[in-house]
């Protein structure tokens, strides 16, 4: 069954859907990656759906290097992806040097906890019983990642280990909190011992979010928005004759 693979991996293939977006804004271009998804709980959690599910109507790999690209695989083919929704382990970011062009040292620590390793060993699980529902397996040929040769728990999780990523949804690298010893931020959104400086964007989120970003992006800038012209009007009715 074609799959938009057979569509965006030629060349003439993804020119013709850029010009097709480009005159009309429709297409494959026009679509979000992700045609379907939802937030599931797997066996152990207790606190609700802790794992988020994606459905791509193609299947891909990311190109090495530091300007990473989507590429279609070279066969029709479909995602169905998982991410936890609040991992516990923590990883860090320190500087390199005093240089500010060198790449800062960033060191991620994946699946530190127990409780992170079970639930992507739980997800793993859950998304082959739902390929394996009538519906999808009358349209699967075969799983090709992680594949049979990662059945078992723990061929799942150092598959996962090697493969896993960020999914683009990084925020949290300069938190709100009221002490400036562990945080960047305070509840205005204010850089700590800096006088007139905020930051508004995912990097002051103090946890990570269940879910995308968009929409507690929105509402950051919203709220950011209110209290900037607060400030200012506060600032102005402290000067005298308001000048």
């Amino acid at each position: 069954m074609p799959t938009l693979n057979n569509r965006l991996r030629p060349l003439w293939g993804r020119a013709t859907a850029g010009l097709r977006y480009l005159i009309t804004r429709s297409g494959p271009l026009a679509l979000s990656v992700n045609q379907a998804g939802g937030f599931f709980r797997t066996e152990s959690s207790t606190n609700g759906p802790n794992i988020q599910l994606y459905f791509n109507p193609m299947s891909y790999r990311t190109s090495e290097g530091t300007k990473a690209k989507l590429l279609p695989e070279p066969y029709p083919g479909f995602m169905l992806c998982f991410n936890p929704c609040r991992p516990e382990s923590r990883g860090s970011i320190r500087l390199a040097s005093p240089d500010p062009n060198d790449i800062p040292r960033i060191r991620l620590n994946y699946l530190a906890t127990e409780r992170d390793r079970r639930e992507v060993i739980e997800a793993g699980c859950l998304v082959r019983r739902l390929i394996a529902t009538p519906s999808l397996a009358e349209i699967t040929a075969e799983e090709i990642s992680p594949g049979p040769d990662h059945r078992d728990d723990g061929a799942l999780l150092d598959y996962v280990r090697q493969n896993g990523g960020s999914i683009y949804h990084l925020c949290g690298t300069c938190a709100m909190g009221p002490d400036a010893r562990n945080a960047v931020v305070d509840n205005r959104l204010r850089v700590h011992s800096v006088p007139g400086l905020r930051v508004v964007d995912a990097s002051v989120f103090p946890n990570i979010t269940s879910g995308n970003l968009n929409a507690p992006v929105m509402m950051i800038a919203e709220r950011a928005a209110t209290m900037i012209a607060e400030d200012r009007v506060k600032i102005k009715s402290e000067v005298p004759n308001g000048t």
